[in-house]
């Protein structure tokens, strides 16, 4: 039968159970070289931050309204007036994991044959706005600088399935926690089944000031920037054949809310050395967001990482970048390259940085418009190279290589007014995503795939 009290092994921390949990827990973990946290959304930015950048990847030397993120400093080339801008986007990220082994691990009751779950971002908004008048530009965006998405693993997760099996040595162990606190043999029974879904997003609102320093040739920037940080997640536990069929007390209905601030600052150099050429500098350097965790039934999943454990503090911290772009047009035809490097090596990611070398991203696109009909079309592609080890790598944390190819078109309606429209595809490297965990002696492939349709709105008011 169903256990009745869902909160007891909750309520057992009063008595000092939970204690002698969370210590044995957190000493297998660190035993084990376990590295899982089911909340980090990775140090790496979101490059996607207009429809224009999906139209033709490289917008490090922009001179349009999306150098708000991309150029700050080349809003002082931009026309005297107050732009508006707002994108929105639809990205959808199917994954497959594959075990090893693939039928005999359900023969053996391990794992399932295969993992199938997605990544959807219903909304994806970027708001710009810029004032230029004479040499000075003012402007300001809010943008979802990392995550976004909702994760959904319609048939659980490996990494839950294979650490809390009965004949695993973390299923031993919870099941040895679970006699000691009184709730009889055997509440891991046969295997274990799970299913996993969890939202992260680091919101971000960003100012900057730009000077035409030598007009129309070189400008400075300078700006801050605040982030927000919001991770949601819930895991379902339960075990075939347990004493309490299948429910397994503090720790199926796993849920957890991480929520933190964080600011930066922004600088920017542009530069026009010939009329036809924009070259645009940017770096940026992100404060660690200060994470709290409110959690409950985490028993087991403690035992995975101790920043489950409710209450826990953590830092995380979104790399900082230096990107340099290049961008030349002539008789309607844009050519224009990008190079971004992300310091990774030097964020604090409770000791996950040693696992990562420095990422970057690195794309060309052209783009060009008609003369005949206020039309432009572009395309464009990205290498990313996140800079994650294999070891960085695991089920959750799934900074994987990967390339993209994007297309759009830009209609200008009146000299004021521009919509753009834009789709890419993003192919990610295959590879073995068991490294960072304590599954390293269990392989299996991830596979995954993105797709991204993008709408952007530019406005000329005055």
């Amino acid at each position: 039968m169903r256990y009745s009290n869902p909160w007891l092994i909750i309520n057992l921390i009063k008595e000092g159970y939970m204690k002698t949990i969370v210590t044995a827990t957190t000493f297998f973990a660190v035993f084990l070289g376990a590295s899982v946290m089911l909340f980090a959304i990775g140090p790496n930015f979101n490059p996607n931050q207009s429809a224009e950048a999906i139209k033709s990847v490289s917008r490090g030397a922009s001179t349009e309204i999306d150098a708000v993120f991309f150029n700050p400093a080349g809003t002082a080339f931009m026309q005297d007036g107050l732009y508006f801008y707002l994108s929105d986007q639809f990205l959808y990220f199917p994954l497959v994991i594959k075990p090893f082994g693939g039928y005999a691990n359900e023969l053996l009751g391990l794992s399932r044959n295969e993992y199938y779950g997605d990544i959807t971002v219903y909304s994806f908004v970027n708001l710009y706005l810029v004032y230029k008048k004479d040499r000075l530009a003012w402007s300001f965006g809010l943008l979802p600088i990392g995550g976004g998405g909702f994760t959904h693993y319609n048939s659980g997760l490996q990494l839950f399935d294979v650490a809390f099996n009965p004949n695993s040595v973390l299923g031993g162990v919870l099941n040895q926690l679970y006699t000691s606190a009184g709730f009889g043999n055997g509440v891991v029974g046969r295997s274990i089944i799970s299913h996993f879904t969890a939202f992260s997003v680091v919101y971000a609102a960003q100012t900057s000031v730009a000077y035409d320093i030598i007009k129309d040739k070189l400008s400075l920037s300078l700006g801050v920037r605040f982030l927000y940080e919001i991770t949601v997640a819930d895991a379902a536990l339960h075990s075939l054949g347990g004493t309490f069929g299948g429910y397994l007390p503090g720790a199926t209905d796993f849920h957890a809310d991480q929520r933190g601030m964080a600011f930066g600052l922004i600088a920017g150099v542009s530069a026009k050395p010939l009329k036809e050429l924009t070259i645009g500098i940017t770096g940026d350097w992100n404060s660690p967001a200060r994470l709290k965790t409110e959690s409950s039934n985490y028993a087991a999943l403690a035992m995975l990482d101790k920043s489950n454990i409710d209450g826990f503090k953590k830092h995380e911290q979104m790399a900082g970048n230096l990107g340099i772009g290049a961008a030349y047009l002539i008789q309607g035809f844009q050519i224009a390259a990008n190079y971004v490097y992300i310091f990774n090596q030097f964020t604090q990611m409770n000791g996950r940085e040693r696992n990562y070398i420095g990422g970057y991203n690195i794309g060309a696109g052209f783009d060009y418009t008609f003369k005949a009909v206020p039309l432009n079309i572009g395309c464009g592609y990205l290498w990313t190279a996140t800079g994650a080890r294999p070891s960085a790598l695991d089920q959750i944390h799934d900074d994987i290589n990967f390339h993209a190819v994007g297309c759009g078109v830009s209609y200008l309606f009146t000299e004021k007014m521009k919509l753009t429209l834009a789709f890419a595809h993003t192919h990610y490297i295959t590879t073995d995503i068991n490294h960072g965990t304590l599954l390293r002696v269990a392989p299996a492939k991830y596979y995954r795939r993105g797709y991204d349709g993008a709408i952007g709105f530019t406005y000329k008011a005055i």
